[in-house]
């Protein structure tokens, strides 16, 4: 798939508020894979994902009329924002207990060819599962997703330094229990 920057993606924006409403596939194009990544992680099972994932781009297509970027921020960061509402919403509505119930498999991450390393990998997997829920989201965003501080405080309404800490203790603990 091509690579947009952000100023395609603004442009893209833009045409969809003035009218362009046909246009909305491609932002769906854009991010849907990063999107249900990330909610995936959070639920582990498919189907809920995807109708949460459905869910955030109707509530994001619906939304879009009154978004306005920002100098620094990124619509990723926004469309990253409406998805984390949808996932607090499914864990109050359905009264789960929230957490990566994650669960490996190919069409998820390219397995590696070596038995070792995909094993290792299961065990990261399930270590993360056992780090408490604020610690697991900001985990995922930051390592799998690759969001910087600033967007993963924007998404989740914590102030950065704060989602620093966060990282930086739910690294920690990640080690502690690999190397236990």
């Amino acid at each position: 798939m091509t690579q947009f920057s952000e100023t395609d993606v603004q442009v893209l924006i833009k045409r969809i508020q003035q009218g362009e409403s046909d246009l909305f596939g491609r932002i769906f194009d854009i991010f849907s894979d990063r999107i249900f990544r990330f909610l995936y992680f959070r639920i582990g099972d498919r189907e809920t994902a995807k109708d949460v994932l459905s869910e955030t781009f109707l509530g994001a297509y619906q939304s879009l009329k009154r978004y306005q970027p920002r100098s620094n921020a990124k619509f990723s960061t926004w469309l990253f924002s409406v998805a984390h509402k949808k996932l607090v919403s499914y864990y109050r509505k359905e009264k789960k207990e929230s957490g990566y119930r994650a669960r490996l498999t190919e069409d998820l991450v390219a397995a590696p060819d070596k038995l070792d390393t995909r094993l290792e990998y299961q065990e990261v997997i399930k270590q993360i599962a056992k780090l408490p829920d604020n610690l697991q989201e900001v985990l995922v965003l930051k390592l799998v997703e690759e969001l910087d501080y600033a967007e993963i405080s924007e998404i989740t309404g914590k102030q950065e330094g704060n989602i620093r800490v966060l990282v930086h203790r739910a690294i920690k603990q990640l080690r502690d229990k690999l190397n236990e």
